[in-house]
């Protein structure tokens, strides 16, 4: 079975997200690991882009334990060792995520965990330190005009880098975002 993310090509051009769009089909036909959603292939109308993915019948993390009255230890212990496991292989892969929260981590029909929603990953080159802050200053303008659309704030789960404004791009910083989702859950 598999799902259809539809996108408005319309919508992308408007929101200036072409580049998130192409970033996020770019890193997942990339990425090949058990823990990390699967892109089957991406084809286009006249009106839409389509991502066709495998299906995911749990939905989000996010979903999931805000629908469930107590999730087990050992539960949430597992999950946090898939996600971990997944982003090592992104590490590895020199991709950092730089968007790791509950609605961007599905659970399969098992209650596996796959990590999700690309847009905002960075493939991680060799590049130079100048073209570092630039693409950092780029990225943290693309932010302040995406802030305007979001309703929720989520800066205490922005790694330190991104609040003291400097650069960000690395895959370890994926990892803080895990532990302070780890954190928060465990109050």
């Amino acid at each position: 079975m598999f799902a259809i993310k539809e996108l408005r090509k319309d919508f992308i051009q408007r929101h200036d997200k072409v580049e998130s769009v192409m970033r996020e089909k770019d890193v997942m036909y990339l990425c090949d690991h058990r823990n990390i959603l699967k892109l089957e292939c991406c084809f286009a109308d006249e009106v839409n882009l389509y991502f066709l993915t495998e299906y995911l019948a749990n939905g989000s993390l996010n979903a999931v334990t805000k629908q469930a009255k107590l999730i087990p230890i050992e539960t949430c212990r597992y999950w946090v060792a898939e996600i971990v496991l997944a982003l090592e292989y992104l590490a590895m892969e020199n991709i950092a995520h730089r968007d790791l929260k509950p609605d961007n981590i599905l659970l399969d029909d098992h209650f596996h965990i796959k990590i999700c929603d690309f847009g905002e990953a960075k493939i991680i080159t060799d590049i130079d330190e100048e073209q570092m802050q630039r693409d950092f200053k780029s990225q943290q303008e693309k932010q302040k005009k995406q802030f305007a659309y979001q309703e929720l704030d989520d800066s205490e789960e922005d790694v330190p880098e991104v609040i003291v404004d400097e650069n960000y791009d690395e895959p370890a910083n994926s990892f803080f975002n895990l532990s302070t989702h780890e954190y928060e859950d465990e109050d």
